[in-house]
């Protein structure tokens, strides 16, 4: 059990009295000059070493905000992250200037070095670039073949090329068979990737080299890494790399960045609400 003074610090930050919830008041830079800071060094003091702190701001107030938390956070600065939050559609704009659509979370670590990121994925399109497959993937890589899936894909609809295929299937039915095809071999399906000069010195010699026998895949062992594929001075990235489950569905994945425009302003504010009730409840 917290100890008394951090309990009413958490119900000072969390908008929590006489056992009741009321949500935190909006920042206003006018007014909180005083109170915000005060709000930021108590949180600071309830997180635990590898605890971060996430804080939802207009677009208005940003700049201020992100120096007072690094002056409360030193070296503690994680992420800066832009959230569309609406749309000018239906708005009737009195303000000077571009609509202001953005709002930011200032994401801040108490000791950044002990706090971890679980790497989160979204779900994304059918990369037409993968579209190579090693036949033979099991088999040593001085025997591999190499083959284009659209190929493979419009053979096995009955179609002499995928010309032929598109023209008789549609452009949007040949683009879903091939995105399903990728996505049930994607341990042997890649593409092409270029190798850029800042690579590793070994990366760099092997590029070279197979420069000068651009019909072999080499390989470069990695410890404690996949190992690199290299081909007529290209990666061989395979679409396995891209393909994760997601919702009991495989599907191709990209990172999440630092810019969401998929994500409301009301969704973010219901669920810090949620959350602060979860929080209080235990």
């Amino acid at each position: 059990m917290l100890p008394s003074n951090l309990r009413r610090k958490r119900s000072l930050l969390s908008g929590r009295t006489n056992g009741k919830y009321r949500a935190p008041r909006p920042i206003n830079c006018a007014s909180e000059t005083v109170v915000l800071p005060s709000r930021l060094e108590i949180s600071r003091e309830l997180l635990s070493n590898d605890g971060a702190i996430v804080v939802q701001i207009s677009d208005r107030q940003v700049g201020y905000l992100h120096v007072l938390m690094e002056d409360v956070f030193p070296d503690g600065f994680i992420n800066k992250i832009a959230i569309k939050t609406r749309s000018p559609s239906g708005f009737k704009t009195v303000n000077q200037g571009v609509f202001e659509s953005a709002e930011y979370l200032l994401i801040y670590g108490k000791e950044r070095r002990s706090w971890t990121y679980n790497p989160q994925f979204e779900v994304t399109d059918y990369d037409e670039n993968y579209c190579f497959q090693v036949s033979n993937y099991h088999e040593p890589v001085s025997k591999w073949k190499i083959r284009n899936i659209k190929d493979i894909v419009a053979s096995r609809h009955g179609f002499k090329n995928p010309r032929e295929a598109k023209k008789s299937l549609g452009k949007a039915v040949f683009l879903a068979e091939l995105a399903q095809y990728a996505i049930e071999n994607a341990e042997s399906v890649f593409r092409y990737t270029e190798i850029n000069t800042d690579a590793g010195k070994e990366t760099l010699e092997l590029k070279t080299l197979s420069l000068k026998k651009p019909t072999k895949v080499l390989v470069q062992e990695r410890k404690g890494f996949d190992s690199r594929f290299i081909m007529n001075g290209q990666e061989l990235a395979f679409y396995a790399n891209k393909v994760r489950e997601i919702d009991g569905e495989k599907v191709p994945t990209t990172m999440l960045t630092n810019i969401w425009t998929d994500t409301g302003r009301q969704t973010i504010f219901m669920n810090v609400s949620q959350a602060a009730r979860l929080k209080l409840s235990l």
